[in-house]
């Protein structure tokens, strides 16, 4: 039997590298999204709505991450600067594997994104029906 498709996809020292990198500045991204949401005063009116809120900021940063990277597969020239300094880190030869890879990211925060969305608008209706000055007759 050969190497696992776990073992050859996560745990080879130069992807797991990049993973580490990867994965963990997209945690940092969501974890400054929720804290800068939730610290915000002058965002106080959507922090009373609490998680969803900025479940929803930190996601969306994360997608705004991952829009910018998926595009460096693509510039050719880039990479060409950038394969001798960073081939430690970056997988500049596997383009179409680190296209999938941002891509799989993308759906996943896609994912948490509009779920958080889904809940922004079930407090906020939850929040106009317990205030019935609120409700339009």
């Amino acid at each position: 039997m050969g190497e696992s498709w776990f073992h050859r996809e996560f745990l080879v020292p130069k992807r797991l590298a990049f993973n580490v990198f990867f994965y963990g500045s997209h945690l940092a991204l969501f974890a400054y999204g929720w804290y800068s949401q939730e610290t915000n005063q002058n965002l106080s009116g959507l922090n009373s709505l609490k998680f969803s809120v900025w479940i929803s900021r930190g996601a969306g940063l994360a997608l705004a991450y991952d829009g910018g990277l998926i595009l460096i597969p693509m510039l050719r020239n880039f990479i060409r600067v950038l394969r001798p300094r960073l081939t430690w880190l970056f997988p500049a030869d596997e383009n179409i594997w680190f296209h999938r890879q941002v891509a799989y990211s993308m759906a996943f925060w896609s994912v948490v994104h509009t779920t958080a969305h889904y809940v922004n608008f079930i407090n906020v209706e939850l929040t106009r029906a317990s205030r019935p000055e609120c409700i339009i007759q």
